[in-house]
């Protein structure tokens, strides 16, 4: 019987807080902006770009002034992604054994497709089934799509999945696509935060995944 196990890729595997505030704080120095905090940028994580871009500039964009920001920040990240971005401690002796024993792994982003995938190759190569961003096919989390996609492709039913992530957004996902889930705390939200959306079990620290994981599937 396949299981399989997604996770999210921000807060969850990676810690990627310095390297997207400096990121937006780049593009916010070209327009004359106030720079941000991380503290800040912490709480606009998980709904992708737009919404992180929009809260820091603490405006809604037209389409023409999206593309414009975005463009700037797009290239910035994709030169400076891995400046200070790290695996969480202990997350990839989770993975290694998880593939030991033999689960399926996936990774569903808000982040830019591109970046997921260079990030994955360098941090994480080989370990993972499917890796997937947004894209143009693949819309943004809470939409439940890329989580089914990953279930379609690597053949697994509901019942056998489980949804790692550290966020509201992440939650909501799993609520949308039927599947057991799993709220991290070291990441990017409280306790307090995720409490509501009612996860199978809260993570304080990597390690603790394996078992929670086990229990569940």
């Amino acid at each position: 019987m396949k299981k399989l196990v997604i996770f999210d890729l921000d807060g969850t595997l990676l810690d990627t807080l310095t390297d997207l505030t400096n990121s937006v704080n780049y593009v916010l120095k070209q327009y004359k902006k106030p720079l941000k905090e991380e503290l800040e940028i912490k709480y606009h994580l998980g709904y992708g770009p737009k919404y992180l871009l929009e809260k820091a500039f603490e405006k809604n964009f037209s389409d023409e002034e999206y593309k414009e920001v975005f463009s700037l920040y797009d290239n910035y990240y994709s030169k400076h992604q891995l400046d200070f971005t790290k695996p969480y401690e202990g997350i990839i002796d989770v993975l290694n054994e998880l593939k030991r024993e033999g689960y399926l792994l996936a990774v569903c982003s808000n982040k830019q497709e591109s970046a997921v995938k260079e990030l994955m190759d360098e941090m994480f190569n080989g370990i993972f089934d499917v890796m997937m961003g947004t894209s143009k096919l693949n819309k943004p989390k809470p939409n439940p799509e890329m989580v089914l996609k990953a279930m379609e492709l690597l053949g697994v039913k509901k019942e056998n999945t489980i949804y790692i992530g550290d966020t509201e957004v992440d939650l909501n996902t799993a609520i949308n696509a039927n599947i057991k889930k799993i709220a991290v705390l070291y990441g990017f939200r409280k306790k307090a935060d995720l409490i509501k959306y009612k996860p199978e079990y809260f993570a304080d620290t990597p390690k603790e995944l394996i078992t929670l994981i086990k229990e569940i599937l």
